[in-house]
């Protein structure tokens, strides 16, 4: 299933949105792990109110632009990553327009006050996320394409790096959840995020493995006329995978099984191999994360699984295999019948979003 053009799909949500409520639209930057996610603002219940100027609190994730260059790590000549597929979208700028494309729609749909800021103005993008200290993940040259002023949410490690260039105007550290430490809700970050946006990190077995969950937390029509009632959806990203039995994991399936619905989860499809050692656990660990879930994902979307040109010392010695969904489940029935185990028959929902296009996640 490929995600829908983006003007059609935002005309038509926004249209849709009278009705009912908004949901988060998810944007591919870069075809690998660079997106623009965009989280419905709590809409005032009071017909009196006045509308609000936004629709949306615009979040970046990992922005690497095509042409930009290399993630170097150390020297080019050590290790070096490069995207092999061009984008349109090259610049803070350009997801500007993006977040303000969205922001026109629903102003034409009537649902927010018509006067934009203008360009010289406030940014569009609300804030930044950074979930990694790779380069791949934190990209000196595509960042420094960003407005200086929108705050960033950074992972410990590279939070100490950005602070180091001494750029943006406010970094936040994101907060990690431990096994025996506070249960999600005590993780939210402060900083610029709102109150109903809480964002922390998962740390696996390697640094390489971890995952970044962020829970949108909502108000919902509860069936019953008038009445409303608190959800909590999250967006489950793993670029890398990480295996079931990491403590922060286990951590997580128990405190969210009860509260949290896992609206999507962002995982490639990809196995990657250094020096023999696997560093990408692919299709079979995203099955495995999927499987774990009382509740299915309504998405599998994969992230970091763009084909990439690799150079330097380290990275000749680095290969990726590409998988399919088709493959993973083909290899999870075969070992559950080794084992003389009961085959999984649930079915993940697998969604391809092209470059430059978005999908409103229902």
């Amino acid at each position: 299933m490929a995600a829908n053009s983006r003007s059609a799909l935002l005309g038509a949500h926004m249209k849709e949105s009278k009705s009912q409520q908004l949901r988060p639209i998810l944007t591919s930057l870069n075809g690998d792990n660079s997106w623009l996610i965009s989280f419905p603002r709590p809409a005032d219940r009071n017909p009196a109110a006045p509308k609000p100027s936004k629709a949306y609190y615009h979040v970046v994730w990992d922005p690497w632009f095509s042409t930009s260059g290399a993630a170097v790590t150390i020297a080019s000549w050590v290790a070096s990553v490069s995207l092999t597929a061009q984008s349109p979208i090259q610049n803070g700028d350009d997801i500007e327009q993006i977040a303000r494309e969205i922001e026109n729609k629903a102003a034409d749909a009537g649902l927010i006050d018509a006067g934009l800021p203008g360009p010289s103005q406030d940014p569009m993008v609300d804030a930044i996320i950074i979930t990694f200290h790779y380069a791949d993940h934190l990209h000196e040259t595509s960042l420094r394409k960003f407005d200086r002023r929108i705050p960033v949410v950074a992972a410990p490690e590279a939070a100490a790096i950005l602070e180091k260039w001494e750029y943006f105007q406010s970094v936040t550290v994101m907060q990690d959840m431990v096994e025996e430490g506070p249960g999600w809700q005590a993780l939210h970050p402060q900083g610029p995020l709102p109150e109903w946006l809480t964002i922390f990190r998962l740390r696996g077995e390697h640094e390489l493995n971890f995952a970044t969950a962020v829970v949108w937390s909502h108000e919902s029509d509860a069936g019953e006329a008038g009445t409303t009632q608190e959800r909590h959806e999250a967006l489950w990203v793993s670029p890398h995978g990480m295996r079931m039995d990491q403590p922060a994991l286990q951590a997580f399936l128990r405190d969210t099984t009860r509260t949290v619905d896992v609206l999507a989860m962002l995982h490639p499809l990809k196995e990657s191999f250094t020096w023999g050692w696997q560093t990408v656990s692919g299709v079979t660990g995203g099955l495995a994360f999927e499987r774990a879930l009382k509740k299915s994902p309504k998405y599998w979307i994969p992230a970091a699984d763009a084909v990439f040109s690799y150079w330097g010392l380290i990275m000749t010695r680095v290969f990726d295999v590409r998988r399919t969904l088709g493959w993973g489940l083909a290899e999870e029935e075969r070992l559950a019948k080794e084992k003389g185990e009961a085959v999984t028959t649930r079915q993940p929902n697998l969604v391809q979003i092209g470059v430059g296009e978005s999908l409103v996640l229902e």
